[in-house]
């Protein structure tokens, strides 16, 4: 399909009742689950969740050669015995709200089986926790190689590739497997490991 082609089915799905109504469905349970969800994590202390990745990242930095302790508090840090630096791990820096938002997305896509979706919430958490630990370990990485200026940077950029790009590509990936498109099942089957 050329972006013509791609661009006209945009504007008659947006022209027909039925697509508005799916989207506004859409649109609808993604905020019922967004909701739900922000309210569950209400009752889980800050900290706790904080300390989740900051327990990779500091299990991580310790088989590269890293020296520290988590001190969980709000924010939780990690305090290195080796490297001039704290590292504080906050709300922010804990991927929950991607993963809410990612998890909010997948559950409200209704025209989909229930084990597809709790599949991909499942394994989207999984791929989005991992990334986030990437990118805090990058971010020390780059702080003691470069210096502070440099990781706050790339720190930033990360965090908003992360947060838009992470999830937008995350539930794409995903929603093509669930909806058994063809091109893409045909490209997995070509980029199998062996």
């Amino acid at each position: 399909m050329n972006s013509k082609n791609f661009l006209q089915k945009i504007k008659s799905d947006l022209n027909n009742k039925s697509e508005q109504k799916k989207g506004l469905k859409f649109i609808g349970f993604f905020l019922i689950w967004f909701l739900v969800l922000n309210l569950l994590f209400l009752f889980i202390p800050l900290q706790w969740i904080e300390f989740v990745p900051a327990f990779f990242a500091w299990i991580v930095f310790t088989l590269i050669g890293f020296q520290g302790i988590i001190v969980l508090q709000n924010p939780v840090l990690i305090e290195f015995t080796n490297f001039d630096y704290v590292v504080s791990i906050t709300y922010l820096c804990s991927g929950l709200l991607e993963s809410i938002v990612l998890v909010s997305c997948i559950l409200a896509s209704i025209g989909i089986s229930r084990k597809k979706r709790i599949l991909g919430a499942i394994a989207g958490v999984i791929v989005l926790g991992i990334g986030n630990i990437a990118r805090i370990v990058l971010s020390v990485l780059i702080l003691k190689i470069a210096g502070e200026f440099y990781a706050d940077l790339f720190h930033e950029i990360l965090f908003k590739i992360f947060l838009f790009i992470g999830i937008a590509g995350i539930y794409l990936i995903w929603f093509l497997w669930a909806t058994e498109n063809k091109k893409f099942n045909e490209l997995m089957k070509k980029v199998h490991f062996k």
